[in-house]
């Protein structure tokens, strides 16, 4: 049926025209499907194979469930309990690194509300490899169909209890009976959201607040929304958190204002549209003005903190609406001059992000790092939300030689050990920490690292003011490990006497001249004044009860500032330098090993020398070694599409393309989605621009999102709304649709001709009892209002073509309501917009013209008439007029003789009656239209 079996790509960079081609794909994706064409399985990414028929070993393989109807019920293994049910060709090396399960009519586990029985997700429950958790929401509804409640529950292990006393995530927008005893609805009679609940992290407040793992979860945000018409005016929010700057949820704020709204006032409106019904201020978020181009797209938005300007953000588009640019800008102090932040371009698939460069692929997107590109995949949901980012594992190695001539490069990773220190009373600056030292002393001349005429170490001594703690920090995700190393000597300037100057001694190791070394009678290394020729220093042994308290440390922390753990190594006695011996010694090494991540968060690595103690700690060649595990980001949203701060582990940077796959547009804190067509506010759950489409829903404001069922609708571009159901069988439709049109020049004309048209077709699935066991075209005449308000009505035709699950791609049932839609064309419809034809005789003729092309059948007793019919169907194909006339009569017969087969199925169909049948004479005046 031409479903997609196996994508590969390949990508390389070319400057100038020099670039090298690689020599093999990468296999993105290889994909198995069941009987019923139902994609079951998808392998992602190999590198292993050498053709597109062996059997590659891939990072992850993505198992796919149905229920009888062909919905999608699961997405890998959810839990241990099905962990091995779900998995059809395995898992890979590392596991499913996220599953989903999505249920409907049956028994709730989450015990919300009764099971839906109308095709609505009553619970979605999932897991994913960050921290092994299980979550999940159970769904309520009104009785049209609008999301009331999302109650958030969670569980650490299989057998525990479902719970929120640790993680608090649920939304309400549901009835509340007030004060005066009235109702109010969490919708208005248009739609519109009146009023929202949500949990979420908080900082600072204590309203309903769990606390877990350091962190608060609490009623975040309160929502009662005001409308001038459809148009929103004013949001108030009752939660006022105690620290307005910080926003860890990042939900609603209500800029510190509660407004009451007064009709026809609009200083009490915090929300104000243009004529075109463009939303161009928003006071909550600070949006001051939004310039909009033809197209009503955002070009320019100017943002406002505090009664001061903040920045402004541009967008440049193609003259079909598409993005190619995004720029940042933020004004200085004072509000007047700008400074450019960020740009971003959009050239085709190819995104230019600042430092990141990437293209978006057809699993998730590939990344150019230096001259290499590494491919990164998504795993989504039903709604196409990403929900887990990986990749290839890689190992990157950070080394810091403390040479000269690799400042630059070290500098861009570590920190604090190529500055010079103020001193503890801030009086002067202090020495650099890396210094020149002998030979000796360096580790790099070692190594295959270059070294500068005077090789340079880190030289930590808190006594002299060298307090800076080099530190290098990673982002790490769950499965990453780290090590480090870092080779040390010291020389401890505690005991000066007669025999020991500290003076001499740091001046001798740091290469000074006029000082030379020897050993005398009793082994101690000596250091002598080359001038005076005499001795003006010794080094001491060291005390193992007072060795230096120097180290290698490294910390963990998650995303959220919560300490994970930590770890140290102590310089010991055989680092130090006590006479030539010891100074010819190798550097002892200091060696330290993160365990392997549970969670996302960040490692510090980091040399310290805090005591105040006189002892000179010289560190060279710190080597960190990151392993990253195949996770790369993960994702979990809200059901209007707020990211759930607290379980997510976000990447550096942060891959914005998140809620339904759309970009997320967060700076200068405008927190929307773009879709293409409109910006999505998951913060309140609405669009701010007015639907192109608004004329299809008239029944429902132009403003809301996904028919206020955000569970099981999405809109893919802004445009129009989708059910995640249908986009599954889109695909498979659009497959037997592309293989009609290759086999049948007959379907090929008319679906042509359909596509043409100005009238809309609407290609749905139904399980209506009394549509026909395979499918049915519709067409009706509509009446519409205008969507600006005119008195004047505008009609016309709206056609369905309604096909019944399972049957989205049999290409016999997709052809013969394609037919009907054709004869609708030819034969013409009646004010109910039926069509002016015997109604058996359009099923008849539909099925003849299937017969014709060569297609398989919908009822029994169709190969007999196409044997009856052979000799007049082989007389059309060949235009052979004699043989044509000679056949006709036998033909008719044969149709006449094929309705009797075909009433026998549809009598029981409204519209046919026994009457069609007896003054059936065989005329297929539509199918004579085509062949002849």
């Amino acid at each position: 049926m031409g479903r997609q079996k196996i994508e590969e790509h390949k990508i390389w960079t070319s400057v100038n025209g020099s670039g090298t081609e690689p020599a093999n794909f990468v296999l993105l994706s290889n994909s198995f499907y069941n009987e019923l064409g139902q994609l079951v399985d998808k392998g992602l990414h190999s590198t292993d194979y050498t053709t597109k028929y062996e059997t590659p070993a891939f990072l992850q393989s993505v198992d796919y469930r149905y229920n009888i109807r062909g919905w999608l019920t699961s997405v890998n293994s959810w839990d241990s309990e099905t962990d091995d049910k779900n998995n059809d060709s395995g898992q890979g090396p590392y596991g499913d690194l996220f599953g989903l399960e999505l249920r409907y009519n049956q028994d709730q586990v989450l015990n919300l509300t009764q099971a839906q029985l109308n095709g609505n997700i009553s619970e979605m429950r999932w897991k994913g490899i960050g921290d092994g958790i299980e979550r999940g929401y159970a769904y309520a509804y009104d009785k049209a169909n609008r999301l009331t409640h999302g109650l958030y529950r969670s569980r650490e292990t299989a057998t525990a209890g479902w719970t929120d006393e640790k993680e608090k995530y649920s939304i309400e927008i549901k009835t509340i009976i007030n004060a005066n005893g009235q109702p109010e609805h969490g919708y208005d009679a248009n739609g519109n959201i009146r009023k929202m609940k949500r949990f979420g992290l908080e900082e600072g407040s204590a309203n309903d607040r769990r606390t877990f793992n350091g962190m608060s979860f609490d009623l975040v945000d309160d929502l009662t929304y005001t409308y001038k018409g459809n148009r929103l005016a004013v949001v108030n929010d009752k939660v006022v958190p105690l620290d307005l700057s910080k926003n860890p949820a990042g939900d609603f704020r209500d800029n510190g204002s509660i407004m009451n709204y007064i009709e026809g006032d609009t200083a009490t409106m915090e929300y104000i549209y243009d004529l075109n019904g463009n939303m161009i201020r928003d006071k909550n978020k600070g949006i001051h003005k939004v310039i909009y181009n033809d197209m009503n797209l955002p070009a320019k938005i100017y943002v406002r903190e505090n009664n001061t300007n903040k920045g402004y953000i541009t967008y440049s588009y193609a003259g079909d609406g598409r993005k190619l640019r995004k720029q940042v800008f933020e004004y200085a102090p004072g509000g007047t001059s700008t400074t450019l932040k960020a740009t971003m371009d959009y050239v085709g698939s190819f995104v230019y992000q600042q430092d990141t460069v990437f293209a978006h692929t057809s699993e998730g997107r590939v990344l150019l790092d230096g001259s290499q590109w590494n491919y990164e995949y998504h795993i989504k949901d039903h709604l196409g939300n990403t929900r887990v980012a990986f990749a290839e594992p890689t190992t990157t190695v950070y080394m810091a030689t403390m040479e000269e001539n690799r400042r630059e490069d070290e500098d861009f990773y570590f920190n604090d050990y190529s500055f010079r220190v103020p001193d503890k009373n801030m009086q002067e600056d202090k020495p650099d920490v890396r210094v020149s030292v002998i030979a000796q002393l360096d580790h790099t001349n070692k190594t295959a690292h270059p070294t500068d005429a005077q090789p340079k170490v880190v030289r930590l001594n808190t006594a002299a003011g060298t307090i800076a703690r080099p530190s290098i920090t990673l982002k790490v995700m769950p499965g990453d490990k780290v090590k480090a190393r870092v080779h040390v000597k010291y020389v401890d300037l505690r005991h000066p006497s007669t025999t020991v100057n500290a003076n001499a001694i740091v001046a001798a190791l740091t290469n000074a001249p006029g000082y030379s070394f020897a050993t005398d009678a009793a082994g101690a290394t000596v250091i002598t004044n080359t001038v005076t020729n005499t001795i003006v220093a010794s080094l001491v042994e060291p005390d193992p009860q007072t060795l230096p308290k120097a180290s290698l440390n490294y910390m963990v922390w998650d995303d959220y500032g919560i300490e994970l753990g930590s770890d140290t190594k102590l310089v010991g006695a055989q680092a130090a330098v006590t006479g030539q011996a010891s100074l010819l010694e190798e550097h002892q090494v200091l060696e330290l090993t993160v365990p392997e991540m549970k969670k996302a968060g960040y490692v510090m690595i980091e040399l310290s020398h805090d005591a105040f103690e006189n002892v000179d700690i010289y560190f060279d060649d710190l080597e960190v070694e990151h392993q990253r595990g195949i996770l790369v980001q993960e994702n979990h949203y809200d059901p209007w599409g707020l990211n759930l701060a607290g379980i997510e582990r976000q990447n550096t940077p942060d891959h914005l393309f998140q809620y339904n796959g759309k970009e997320k547009q967060q700076e200068l804190g405008l927190n929307w989605s773009d879709y293409g067509a409109r910006m999505y506010d998951a913060q309140i759950g609405r669009w701010h621009v007015v639907d192109q489409m608004a004329d299809k829903y008239s029944s429902y404001s132009s403003y809301n999102y996904a028919l206020n069922n955000p569970i099981v609708f999405l809109d893919p571009d802004g445009n129009d709304v989708k059910s995640f159901l249908t986009l599954q069988d889109q695909k498979k439709y659009n497959a037997a649709v592309s293989q009609l049109k290759s086999s049948s020049s007959i379907f090929n004309r008319i679906y042509s001709q359909l596509e043409s048209s100005s009238e809309t077709y609407n290609i749905s699935y139904t399980s209506n009892a009394f549509v026909p066991e395979n499918g049915s075209y519709e067409s009706s005449r509509t009446t519409m209002h205008s969507l600006f308000g005119w008195t004047g009505l505008v009609e016309k035709y709206e056609s369905y073509i309604k096909l019944r699950p399972g049957k989205v791609d049999n290409a016999g049932t997709i052809a013969e309501e394609v037919y009907h839609a054709g004869q609708a064309s030819f034969y013409g419809r009646d004010d109910n917009g039926a069509i002016k034809n015997n109604e058996l005789a359009t099923e008849v003729e539909a099925k003849i013209i299937r017969i014709f092309e060569g297609g398989e059948q919908t009822v029994s007793n169709g190969e007999k008439f196409a044997e009856a019919s052979k000799g007049y169907f082989e007389a059309l194909r060949s235009g052979d007029t004699k043989a044509i006339k000679a056949n006709e009569k036998a033909f008719r017969a044969a149709v006449k003789e094929f309705a009797k087969t075909v009433y026998t199925v549809y009598k029981d169909q409204p519209g046919i009656n026994k009457s069609d049948l007896n003054n059936y004479n065989g005329e297929t005046r539509y199918f004579d239209h085509l062949t002849k």
